[in-house]
């Protein structure tokens, strides 16, 4: 009788560790940091409020028609690459946007910071992002573009790009 009763025992504990094992989900992954913010930010083409091109301040109407459209990278969700355009004729304007390149979310060790993005690695350039897909989307983007002579005059300064997805 006395071994009955362990081999009971053993046979209780043994179900309970099979049932309590089986409501575990299995090769579930995280979803990646960055991916909430980056498909909200990839989510269409994004063009300028009336007047959301500012430079010191100053509305700036030499970006009309301009576009601006993220891509990700899936995988990692960290960063991707854009392209823009029509860029204004201005001498170095490349300096406020480029035609095109890439863009990544700024990093604290292994935390990506989703407020902060990074364009063509240009670390001088933080670009403080705000994406909200209520009432079809807003998009600002504040950056300094900092004085490097005579030849730049006009550009450099506190660049605010305010944008809606169109």
């Amino acid at each position: 009788m006395k071994h009955f009763r362990n081999l009971a025992t053993m046979l209780a504990i043994a179900i309970l560790v099979i049932f309590s094992s089986c409501n575990k989900k299995r090769g579930s992954d995280p979803e990646p940091q960055g991916k909430a913010t980056s498909e909200e930010l990839t989510f269409g083409t994004w063009v300028p409020k009336t007047g959301g091109i500012t430079n010191n301040g100053t509305p700036r109407d030499e970006w009309v028609g301009f576009t601006l459209k993220f891509t990700a990278n899936t995988t990692a969700y960290d960063g991707g690459s854009y392209t823009s355009g029509p860029l204004p004729q201005i001498t170095d304007i490349d300096r406020v946007w480029k035609t095109s390149g890439t863009w990544a979310f700024g990093k604290n060790g292994d935390q990506l910071i989703l407020g902060t993005i990074y364009r063509d690695n240009d670390l001088s350039i933080p670009v403080a992002i705000t994406v909200s897909s209520a009432n079809g989307g807003t998009l600002r983007m504040e950056f300094t573009v900092p004085v490097l002579g005579a030849r730049t005059a006009g550009i450099e300064g506190t660049w605010v790009f305010d944008m809606i997805l169109q």
